[in-house]
């Protein structure tokens, strides 16, 4: 009877067993898993230096130490957030024992040395930010270790001193991958095609780098791209025709590159486009109305410094606030329509061929606000502009010479080019000088106020034109009462 009781217990027994030696194992496995975190991060400790890593110590369970954050279940390292730390020394490879990893954020610190392929182990990371400090490595190995973290959606590692070329494939990326930020580093050679099989990407900056060749044709495929920047690189030949294919497209930078040809028409399918620069390129042809008609939300446009000629029409960009067309070989009248650009504030058409009167429409604009201060300011060596507390407003940067050319009388009523002269010839015989009198600044001043009254958000409180040039008639008697200049007759 006994031994019928015991042997009925026996099973339940083993299933008491089980579960003690199963919860058991589970603890030790935890306690080893937490052990291993810890380790890892004061490794990771005695490589970082100067910074704020004061609570890295025993006194608090490291799951409590500043920029770490835990799972609540296993208590295991899943994000580390050091932004802005001033930390130096290098990225220590233990950073990769950190199994449960998810987003590991460094960026705007001092750090320096290769990033470690270490990383790669971390198969849970959904998020590197290495970006804006001063890593280095030439053969870029840690983004071919990146294979395995298929789960990676973010990886910024802008604003360092990276050098190497891109791998061939995109295997060495994450299917998942939407953020890639590597601009302003050292990176050379061509794009490769595999990029186009990153079809989650929503943002790219590969802007500031050594880039050669043609841009692949295999972009068109990554038609969630909202940000597409290849600025300041050596990119060379035609802009992709294929880049019309990527419809989300609101910010697109090529600028600072080689590009020749004429701007593909499909550009024009980017209806979302807000900037658009494709400044300093060899880029030729006209810009013909149709590619630029279904840009309504466009904010900024760049064309400057290429080869574009005939003539253009943005008046359709009721949205547009900054327009650089200068330094190309478009010719013609200013259209009309100009003036309907409401929020127009800045324009620079100097270095082109256009002739006729400005639009009067542009008078009721903030975009003619300040032009005369740009004027009468005096060029110094390296600022060709108005001083940097003008900038603000807006102002149309074109030479004296361009605008009496442009309108005639109508500039030469309120500028007086003798007095041009002789400011800038006072101005130099006080050579090494920086100041000017009291006078003529106050004058100068006087100009930005105007210009501030013609730039006020609310219109119906913006200085009257009509009332602009009567002040600024009064300022410029002012001005050759003290420099003895005689008004012109006639």
């Amino acid at each position: 009877m006994e031994k019928s009781r015991i042997k009925s217990l026996l099973p339940i027994v083993s299933v008491i067993t089980f579960v003690f030696l199963s919860t058991s194992f589970k603890l030790a496995m935890a306690a080893s898993g937490n052990e291993t975190d810890r380790l890892a991060l004061l490794a990771m400790k005695d490589q970082l230096v100067d910074g704020g890593l004061l609570s890295w110590n025993g006194s608090l369970h490291f799951c409590e130490w500043q920029g770490v954050r835990c799972g609540r279940r296993r208590q295991r390292v899943v994000g580390l957030s050091l932004p802005g730390m001033k930390l130096g020394g290098t990225i220590s490879p233990s950073i990769g024992n950190m199994s449960f990893l998810r987003e590991a954020n460094f960026f705007n610190n001092s750090l320096k040395g290769n990033i470690p392929s270490e990383l790669g182990q971390l198969r849970q990371l959904r998020s590197l930010n290495l970006s804006h400090n001063n890593l280095q490595g030439g053969d870029l190995a840690f983004l071919s270790s990146l294979s395995n973290c298929t789960r990676l959606k973010i990886l910024a590692i802008h604003m360092n001193r990276l050098s190497g070329v891109l791998p061939d494939s995109r295997a060495n990326l994450s299917a998942e991958l939407e953020t890639l930020f590597m601009g302003g580093n050292r990176i050379s050679g061509n794009i490769p095609d595999g990029i186009g099989d990153l079809v989650k990407l929503t943002h790219i900056h590969i802007g500031e780098n050594l880039f050669t060749g043609n841009v692949p044709t295999s972009i068109g495929k990554l038609r969630n791209v909202g940000l597409f920047d290849l600025s300041l690189n050596r990119f060379s030949g035609e802009i992709p025709s294929c880049i019309g294919n990527l419809s989300l497209l609101s910010h697109l930078y090529l600028n600072g590159n080689n590009f020749e040809g004429r701007v593909p028409l499909t550009l024009g399918q980017c209806t979302l486009m807000e900037v658009m620069d494709l400044s300093m390129n060899k880029l030729d042809g006209g810009i013909p109305n149709q590619l630029v008609a279904g840009f309504e939300r466009l904010i900024t446009l760049n064309l400057s410094h290429n080869s574009f000629n005939g003539s253009f029409d943005v008046s359709n960009s009721k949205n547009l606030v900054e327009l650089y067309v200068d330094n190309n070989d478009f010719s013609g009248e200013i259209p009309e329509r100009f003036g309907e650009i409401s929020e127009l504030r800045i324009l620079h058409m100097q270095g082109n061929h256009f002739h006729g009167s400005i639009p009067r429409a542009l008078a009721s604009l903030r975009v003619l606000a300040v032009f005369i201060a740009t004027v009468c300011w005096k060029k110094r060596p390296g600022k060709e502009t108005a001083p940097s507390a003008l900038r603000r407003v807006g102002f149309m940067r074109v030479s004296y010479k361009e605008l009496v050319e442009a309108t005639n009388e109508q500039v030469e009523e309120i500028l007086d080019y003798r007095l041009i002269e002789q400011i800038n010839e006072k101005s130099q015989k006080r050579r090494g000088e920086e100041n000017i009198d009291c006078d003529m600044l106050e004058c100068l001043v006087s100009f930005a106020n105007i210009g501030i009254a013609c730039s006020v958000e609310v219109p119906v409180e913006r200085m009257k034109i009509e009332d602009a040039v009567t002040e600024l008639h009064t300022i410029k008697a002012r001005l050759h009462a003290k420099n003895q200049i005689h008004p012109q007759k006639g």
